[in-house]
């Protein structure tokens, strides 16, 4: 898929109950234009600018992690926690 437009990526990732990590802030804008098409998606953990570096790699693991581990731990419910939403890392 290295070819494919974002919203082909997004496509992928829902049909297939993924969460999409991306630093593409285009991300942010297609997650408004589904909004308001009423299209759904499994969740996008966007990249701030700030964590774009090799040596923030790191954070952005532990923070993904952090969503995982509270997933299991039954703290946090995709569905209404992640789901349709953008989450800053």
């Amino acid at each position: 898929m290295a070819d494919a437009s974002d919203e082909a990526h997004l496509t992928y990732a829902t049909d297939n109950a993924c969460i999409m990590v991306s630093q593409d802030d285009d991300f942010l804008t297609l997650a408004a234009r589904w909004q308001m098409q009423g299209k759904q998606h499994q969740g996008i953990f966007y990249v701030p600018p700030h964590l774009q570096v090799s040596a923030q790699i790191s954070h952005i693991v532990e923070q993904i992690q952090f969503y995982v581990d509270a997933e299991q731990q039954q703290a946090l419910d995709v569905e209404t926690d992640i789901v349709n939403r953008v989450l800053y890392l």
